[in-house]
């Protein structure tokens, strides 16, 4: 039963895409607008291959969440300040099907990401077991840019009168080692104190995949 109602709910999301997916070369050029910040321009080259070039903005923005919330075993978090840099990628992709998905391979370009987490300043313990009175602690960190080859897919549907919409992600398998860097307002922390912390966040943080993921709408002439 359960996988009769998966089945019937995968079959409701394909549908618009399995109705509305052939009007590719009758309307061959699409443009779209990107993640509300960004654009994509591209060519169907027939029904089944696509050339297209997607960029998105960069991002700058500042965080406030509701306390007490925690991030890397700390809790009571002040703000998270979140800078991105623009990511573009040139795709060719392959619709084997009518449905409207598609596999891609291409160039990808990823912008650095830094974000700037502010705890409160409280008594905290660190992972090591480190207690701090009224300590403020910052974490930083960031991925560096990255350019390489990229694989991804997704769905493009279009109506004969125009309209299209699009979902997909472009990546790459390489994972990207961010740097971290902790701060606090007591001296009287130490390296082995900070390395700690900067451990409990390489575990929460990971090792990203550069990546560019889009929801696209836009009109196909």
């Amino acid at each position: 039963m359960l996988r009769k109602k998966i089945f019937s709910s995968i079959l409701f999301i394909l549908l618009p895409f399995t109705i509305w997916s052939l009007e590719r070369t009758s309307r061959p050029v699409q443009l779209q607008l990107v993640n509300f910040s960004g654009v994509a321009l591209g060519y169907h080259v027939s029904d089944s291959i696509f050339l297209g070039y997607t960029y998105v903005s960069s991002m700058d923005l500042t965080l406030e969440p509701q306390n007490p919330s925690t991030l890397y075993g700390q809790d009571y978090v002040e703000k998270v300040d979140v800078e991105e840099k623009q990511d573009q990628a040139l795709e060719l992709r392959i619709s084997p099907f009518d449905n409207g998905l598609y596999f891609s391979i291409g160039a990808l370009s990823t912008g650095s990401k830094f974000q700037e987490v502010t705890f409160e300043k409280r008594n905290r313990v660190l992972p090591n077991n480190t207690q701090l009175s009224d300590t403020k602690i910052t974490v930083q960190t960031e991925v560096n840019s990255w350019s390489g080859v990229g694989i991804g897919l997704g769905y493009t549907a279009i109506w004969d009168f125009g309209l299209s919409i699009g979902l997909g992600l472009i990546f790459s398998p390489v994972q990207v080692e961010p740097e971290i860097v902790v701060t606090t307002d007591n001296s009287n922390v130490s390296d082995a104190d900070k390395q700690s912390l900067i451990e409990r966040v390489e575990k929460d943080f990971g090792k990203p995949n550069p990546s560019l993921g889009y929801l696209a709408i836009g009109y196909n002439f």
